[in-house]
């Protein structure tokens, strides 16, 4: 399974990254694509922030997935390796979407195991970018909000991870509104503890269950992104070449990858 981590700015410069950004096929919309969530791809859009009274390097990191809306709040981080994040992510995801299966009696203990089974031998193969959907965005910025409104709380005392899960569950509750359409105006409205509970039992239960994404079929990863130079090295390779002035053809482009969301892949 693939796993999109797409953090924005204040994220990437957090942790020290230099990411290749995506575009759309005509070179537009540079790294504010839509993210999408399919039946072999998980995306989420990452964002940190620096509340009162934190140290210099240290942040809340919000993460929101694409499809449902769904917020993850991990509190009070120093920059670690992307690894580490993974790894931080996936036994946040997995812990918090099993507890709330078993409070609410979906799951019985018996299935509880054989989906952390299932979860773990899963293969995951995670691919960093530096981009910002905008229409999640909204809900990361949503979540910011109410980390501020308590900013007065925790600022003197570092928020527990186990405030930091209730907080997220109380925003997960609410309904979500996206658009569908702009012509005509259609949109969709949802719960995400409900939409992402519902996707985690579909990919991880051995139950039957309805295909939630019947329209999205994205086909092999990387298609259809194509991975371009980071700045970094395209600095390099400029620098090196200014040594003998050559010239660059009017469509090269710095630290951008070619992504044509709009075209799906049929299966073969």
């Amino acid at each position: 399974m693939d796993i999109v981590i797409s953090g924005n700015t204040a994220f990437c410069k957090w942790l020290g990254l230099d990411l290749p950004r995506v575009t759309s096929t005509d070179g537009k919309g540079i790294g504010v694509q839509k993210l999408i969530t399919g039946l072999a791809r998980v995306s989420w859009q990452c964002h940190a922030i620096k509340r009162e009274g934190m140290a210099d390097n240290v942040r809340d990191i919000i993460v929101v997935e694409a499809y449902s809306r769904y917020t993850i709040i991990i509190p009070n981080m120093k920059p670690i390796t992307q690894y580490e994040f993974e790894d931080i992510l996936l036994k946040q995801w997995a812990n918090e979407l099993l507890e709330i299966l078993q409070e609410h009696h979906v799951i019985e203990p018996s299935e509880t195991t054989s989906m952390v089974v299932k979860f773990q031998l899963t293969d995951f193969k995670f691919h960093w970018i530096q981009n910002t959907d905008m229409s999640v965005n909204g809900h990361v910025t949503d979540a910011e909000m109410w980390l501020r409104s308590d900013e007065d709380q925790y600022y003197q005392k570092a928020m527990s991870e186990d405030q930091a899960y209730s907080l997220g569950r109380h925003i997960n509750q609410f309904s979500k509104k996206v658009t569908l359409s702009q012509k005509p105006k259609r949109y969709d409205r949802f719960y995400p503890i409900e939409r992402f509970s519902n996707d985690f039992m579909f990919r991880f239960s051995n139950r039957e269950f309805n295909n939630p994404y019947p329209m999205v079929n994205l086909g092999e990863f990387p298609k259809p992104y194509q991975y371009a130079q980071s700045k970094t090295e395209r600095k390099k390779q400029n620098k090196e070449k200014a040594i003998k002035p050559v010239k660059l053809k009017s469509h090269s482009l710095d630290n951008i990858i070619s992504v044509d969301f709009t075209k799906i892949e049929k299966n073969k």
